[in-house]
């Protein structure tokens, strides 16, 4: 609906920490250092989209967030480097 805000999302809990864990890992950097002791130090310990009223048009997530984690850093690397290798 034109104008309607909607979360989409795989419904699945992470904690952000965790979260942060996964993206230095896909990424091939540290884990910043208070996630990887396990200590939450962000705004908001814990994360989960509500995605009922997308779901009522019929939309379902497909990827789950480890792998849509993943799979976004790689179209990152992927676009970024395209944008390099045009402007080299």
């Amino acid at each position: 609906m034109p104008g309607e805000a909607y979360n989409v999302g795989s419904g699945e809990q992470v904690k952000t920490w965790m979260a942060a864990i996964e993206i230095a890992r896909f990424a091939g950097a540290p884990a910043p250092e208070s996630a990887a002791n396990g200590k939450p130090y962000y705004e908001i310990p814990v994360q989960v989209l509500d995605s009922q009223k997308i779901g009522r048009l019929g939309w379902h997530a497909e990827t789950r967030l480890r792998n849509g984690l993943r799979d976004t850093l790689e179209w990152y690397r992927d676009y970024l480097s395209a944008k390099v290798a045009v402007t080299a």
